[in-house]
């Protein structure tokens, strides 16, 4: 047992540092210094910029790993047959508890605030070593996610690719979007608490995926779905995980 992380109310369980980069599949896309789309559309960016706001590490409590029944949580009262009674009378499954308790969870927030561009489709590196502040965490438990919010801004303009039926104007058409708070998540594990070892270094690629512009129809920008698609591919970007302990 490590005695060393024991922590007393208002003392910390441990504490988090980050690296993080980001990266783009987007030059697998590359014709002739134009990204060619699913849809045959030839892009020429002017602008890719990603703004990373904060990185959340989402922290499923104890009290959600170690439900008991017999001792229900605030908020309901006689627990029995696979459900308890909540104080507004209704019932509640055990699981439906549980990830109520998960959902109000321990984790930290790591404000970062950092603008990259990747118009040039080369990693970015966000934080370093010891560049982004640490954090500590003050519930312990089992980790269960991270989230990355991110802002992002893309301008350009969109031809048809060679040998295609006329979309869009010989000239192109131009184009911009710009989103704010795309939350990006993938799981993780681990635990926080007396018997694990308290300095984590979470090493992360932000990896967004070769297919953003994939659903897009250029000769329709007034659509509702234009922003929607974008949004949604930014959404699906991978977040690469490896997690590293210490001892403080």
């Amino acid at each position: 047992m490590i005695t060393g992380c024991v922590s007393e109310d208002g003392e910390s369980w441990g504490e988090i540092s980050i690296l993080l980069s980001v990266d783009s599949e987007l030059d697998s896309r590359i014709q002739e210094d134009q990204l060619r789309t699913a849809q045959d559309y030839m892009i020429s960016l002017e602008r890719f910029d990603v703004t990373i706001d904060v990185v959340k590490v989402n922290l499923a409590a104890d009290t959600a790993l170690n439900f008991d029944p017999a001792d229900p949580p605030e908020g309901y009262s006689l627990c029995h047959n696979g459900h308890c009674h909540a104080d507004d009378g209704s019932l509640v499954d055990y699981e439906d508890i549980s990830l109520e308790l998960s959902g109000n969870s321990g984790g930290i927030t790591i404000e970062i605030g950092r603008e990259i561009s990747l118009d040039s489709f080369e990693s970015a590196i966000v934080c370093e070593q010891n560049s982004c502040q640490n954090e500590s965490f003050q519930s312990r438990g089992s980790l269960s996610s991270v989230s990355i919010l991110v802002d992002v801004a893309i301008s350009g303009r969109a031809f048809d690719a060679p040998n295609v039926p006329e979309r869009v104007a010989l000239e192109g058409v131009p184009f911009a979007v710009q989103l704010e708070n795309v939350e990006i998540i993938t799981p993780i594990s681990g635990e926080i608490g007396p018997n694990a070892l308290p300095k984590i270094l979470l090493i992360m690629d932000l990896v967004l995926p070769a297919n953003v512009f994939d659903d897009i129809d250029f000769s329709d920008q007034n659509s509702i779905t234009f922003i929607e698609n974008i949004t949604e591919r930014i959404a699906q970007s991978a977040i690469e995980v490896e997690i590293e302990r210490k001892i403080l």
